[in-house]
């Protein structure tokens, strides 16, 4: 049984530097569902903070009881969820938040400009989880589909917005080393190697399969449980 928070108080790095691995578990859904929980995990991976993983059921209908130590109106109000000690964390923003304190503030720019150009990507990414409109579990589906008018616009947006971060980068990533900006768009990357024609945005296709080839990235990839079904029909002359 895994320990649940008597209090809910802020935690400090010093604090979670000292919290065995044992006492800090991640509490998240199925992998192939989650955009939100890879980024959590992967901020927290690219930090080296020590968890555990705890499988969460959030497909119960509304009412039924929390899964997560905490209370919610659903499960996936709170999850992912990262549980240290008797302190909770909240959601892949606060958690990524408090993945980069841990790692003195490494996953992010250095000088403020960079750093506010990254928080605005992993805001912008939050408030659009996707950058797309196909669903992040559709990413895994064993056949593709061509895109839309409006995901190829929505592809070319943002592509827009990487391939000038790139050609100013000193590095592979968007800001030279692999930050939170980076990791936070994973899923899409993900997504968008399968199912988008990339020709046009060179710079963006290289740096999706380099995010992909990163450690932490590949590692979460290898761990992916089987979709256990398919969102709309299967295009003519696919099997399922």
């Amino acid at each position: 049984m895994h320990p649940q928070p008597q209090a809910h108080r802020p935690i400090t790095v010093a604090a979670s530097r000292q919290t065995p691995m044992s006492q800090a578990f991640l509490h998240f859904g199925a992998r192939h569902a989650s955009g939100r929980a890879m980024r959590a995990w992967l901020a927290l991976r690219e930090a080296g903070f020590p968890f555990q993983e705890v499988a969460a059921d959030l497909r119960q209908p509304h009412g039924s009881p929390d899964p997560l130590p905490i209370g919610s109106p659903h499960p996936a109000v709170t999850a992912p969820l990262l549980v240290v000690g008797e302190t909770v964390v909240c959601g892949a923003p606060a958690i990524m938040a408090f993945a980069n304190d841990y790692a003195r503030g490494t996953l992010l720019p250095k000088d403020a400009g960079p750093r506010a150009a990254a928080r605005s990507i992993m805001a912008w990414q939050h408030a659009s989880p996707t950058c797309w409109r196909l669903a992040f579990e559709s990413t895994f589906d064993p056949w593709t589909r061509p895109l839309n008018g409006d995901e190829r616009s929505e592809v070319a947006r943002l592509c827009r917005v990487i391939e000038p971060l790139l050609a100013a980068s000193t590095g592979p990533f968007l800001f030279g080393p692999v930050s939170l900006a980076d990791l936070s768009l994973a899923p899409a990357a993900i997504g968008l190697l399968r199912h988008a024609d990339l020709s046009d945005w060179p710079a963006t296709g290289t740096w999706m399969e380099e995010l992909l080839s990163h450690p932490p990235v590949a590692a979460w990839i290898g761990g992916l449980d089987a979709p256990t079904r398919h969102h709309g029909p299967t295009p003519p002359g696919r099997e399922p």
